[in-house]
C-alpha cells in the first residue's frame, strides 16, 4: 500500500515542480491533488486484488519552491518542522 501511494503521489508532483509557474495557493493545491490518485491506486489495486481488500497507508507530501513548503498529509501520519 504504501509502495503504491508513494509512486503515485511522486509521479504527480515531480511534472508539477517541472510546470513552476504557480503562486502559492496553486502550489499548496497542486501538493493536495497529489495523494488522490494515491487513494485511487489503492482502490484500483484493491478491486483487482480481493485478497488485498482493507488495505490502506498514510501519506505526507510535501513541495518545495522558491523557499516555501507546501505539504498535505492523510490519514494519521504528520509532517513536523524541528529546529
Amino acid at each position: 500500500a504504501g509502495r503504491l501511494a508513494v509512486e503515485a503521489v511522486l509521479d504527480k508532483l515531480i511534472s508539477a515542480q517541472e510546470q513552476d509557474t504557480a503562486d502559492d495557493m496553486a502550489s499548496l493545491l497542486r501538493v493536495g491533488r497529489a495523494v488522490e490518485p494515491a487513494n485511487a491506486a489503492l482502490l484500483d489495486a484493491c478491486a483487482k486484488r480481493p485478497e488485498l481488500q482493507g488495505m490502506g497507508t498514510t501519506v505526507v507530501a510535501a513541495m518545495f519552491r522558491d523557499s516555501q513548503i507546501y505539504y498535505a498529509h492523510v490519514g494519521d501520519s504528520r509532517l513536523y518542522r524541528v529546529r
